[in-house]
């Protein structure tokens, strides 16, 4: 889960037990699952296992992250309800953190769910600085679109249907985008288009909602709060042109 070098960042990383603005109850569950690295990223925490020498993946992390937060980089976060939406440090409610660690027990921890959920990097799963790097973009942005632009612009970022982020992956659906784990979609005219790699059965093929894709047990993508936010982190690092980033969900170019 580890970059091989240690990225520059403005930020550092620090025993969790000295981060005196998260509450006690927040340190004493992060040491319960040996969670002893964190990073407070204008208010919201990145944090790391200890087994783990993931200090470079923390730091890539926390700029990225960083960047989506404060785009005009002049040090203060662009929108307020964002942040405060994400921080951990306020006070002792549930807010989902951000956590790097070599394994899947090692971002898995139970300790910590009494006071938000982690949401894991998966940069275990890559090899690699350049697989890590792209892993680790991915993670954070969905992190940041499902518990920060969702809260700060609903009407265009919330996982429903008839958010603008939702409509657009409707209308995009079986044109040039479908989610690989998703089958028996149908585009805005109810034409179906259909994933051969994920099996369709019962009702899928009788599946009607225009702009939206079979919802069975054999889809894992279908729901909302995945198959929208995957577009939107598609186009979103489509639009910006990042090298590193694949789109193999893409049917097609974007039009």
């Amino acid at each position: 889960g580890g970059l091989s070098y240690s990225a520059e960042s403005r930020f550092s990383v620090e025993n969790c037990s000295s981060l005196t603005k998260l509450s006690t109850s927040k340190r004493a569950g992060l040491a319960l699952d040996n969670v002893t690295q964190c990073i407070d990223v204008f208010g919201i925490l990145i944090a790391g296992h200890a087994s783990c020498s993931c200090e470079g993946s923390m730091l890539f992390a926390a700029n990225v992250l960083a960047e989506m937060l404060d785009s005009d980089k002049d040090g203060f976060v662009d929108n307020e309800g964002i942040a405060e939406a994400m921080n951990s440090f306020t006070d002792v409610r549930s807010v989902k953190f951000y956590l790097v660690g070599a394994s899947p027990d090692q971002e898995s921890g139970t300790a910590v769910e009494t006071f938000g959920k982690a949401i894991p990097s998966r940069a275990w799963t890559r090899s690699g600085d350049a697989g890590i790097k792209q892993t680790l973009l991915e993670t954070v942005f969905w992190f940041y679109a499902q518990e920060g632009l969702s809260v700060g612009y609903p009407e265009h970022f919330a996982a429903d249907w008839n958010s603008t982020m939702c409509q657009a992956a409707m209308a995009a659906q079986c044109i040039w985008y479908m989610h690989a784990n998703n089958t028996g979609c149908n585009d805005l005219q109810g034409l179906q288009c259909m994933n051969t790699q994920v099996p369709c059965y019962d009702d899928c093929l009788t599946w009607s909602f225009v702009g939206r894709c079979w919802n069975g047990s054999g889809s894992l993508c279908a729901e909302p709060s995945c198959d929208c936010v995957t577009f939107l982190r598609d186009v979103w690092f489509g639009y910006i042109s990042d090298t590193s980033f694949t789109v193999p969900r893409f049917l097609g170019n974007p039009l």
